[in-house]
């Protein structure tokens, strides 16, 4: 598939459009997220329930699938966490704060990363420091769907069209996810308070 091809199945967003999405948040992750003193490490990024592999033998637990690897926010890794676990429900639904709060006490718990500016103590957050580590998931929903979206239309460049797989659809449906809940990660840019 050329450029021209994929954009003619976009219909509604041009290539222009989707560069001018990335420098909007290029400049929300600059301007704004800088000051919340969110640690940046090396994530996953597709962080999902297929990419561990439980040795019962061992009683290990190993990952698989390094190639989106990146320097970035810790919870861009647990977002897209998230959103698979969502993606897998029958409903489609974005887990409730509950499910929410107790998946990070547990990764807060067995994490290294230094949370200092965040979290007093790791091993005991308070409901107010799980609230704020949620509303900020919340807020990076919508770079995580545009990430996909772009991986999607860059395999269809790059990958000859199967039968079991498409690209575009997929890409499609992540996009306009982004388009859902991008409102959110832009609010920084408007409402600097927030």
């Amino acid at each position: 598939m050329t450029i021209d091809q994929v954009e003619s199945h976009l219909k509604d967003t041009s290539w222009a459009e989707l560069s001018t999405e990335i420098d909007f948040n290029r400049t929300v992750f600059d301007s704004h997220w800088s000051t919340y003193q969110i640690p940046e490490v090396l994530c996953l990024i597709n962080l999902n329930p297929h990419n561990f592999l439980y040795d019962s033998k061992a009683h290990t637990i190993s990952i698989i699938d390094f190639d989106h690897c990146s320097q970035a926010y810790f919870l861009l890794d647990i977002v897209s966490y998230f959103l698979e676990l969502a993606s897998e429900n029958p409903e489609n639904k974005y887990l409730t704060r509950d499910v929410q709060k107790a998946f990070l006490k547990e990764y807060l718990k067995h994490s290294s990363v230094n949370l200092t500016g965040i979290i007093y103590d790791r091993l005991k957050p308070t409901d107010m420091e799980l609230e704020q580590l949620c509303d900020w998931c919340g807020l990076l929903i919508a770079p995580v769907h545009l990430y996909w979206a772009l991986w999607s239309f860059l395999q269809a460049l790059l990958v000859k069209p199967t039968t079991t797989f498409n690209f575009i659809t997929y890409g499609k449906s992540r996009l306009g996810q982004y388009q859902k809940h991008k409102q959110n990660f832009f609010i920084p840019l408007y409402n600097p308070q927030q």
